[in-house]
């Protein structure tokens, strides 16, 4: 990443040009491997057992898995449709710090 950042710092119009296209293609895969991950809103369901759910979500999030944390972020979605008030409201702190600890990692 750093690479490409400096590339697109080029004076030279083909290098800058080269990043861009390798950019693009990187973020094209990104975005297709996040789709497939991600469940769609009306796929959500409430959880048997929230609390538990909501133990081990924390614990996801913290996961080097990138798997894991985005089941992780469908469970969240699903907590904060179905279960906000007794699982997240009272741990929104945490929630807030695992998940923006997630999204500054994202893949690039």
């Amino acid at each position: 990443m750093r690479t490409l950042i400096a590339q697109l710092g080029s004076s030279e119009c083909a290098v800058q040009m080269e990043a861009l296209n390798k950019l693009q293609h990187t973020l094209q895969h990104t975005l297709q491997h996040t789709l497939q991950h991600t469940q769609a809103t009306e796929e959500l369901q409430p959880s048997d057992c929230p609390d538990n759910c909501m133990r081990t979500l924390i614990v996801q999030l913290g996961s080097s898995d990138w798997a894991v944390q985005m089941e992780a972020l469908n469970n969240l979605r699903a907590l904060s449709i179905y279960h906000a008030s007794i699982t997240i409201l009272p741990q929104l702190h945490a929630v807030v710090r695992a998940v923006l600890i997630v999204v500054d990692n994202l893949r690039l």
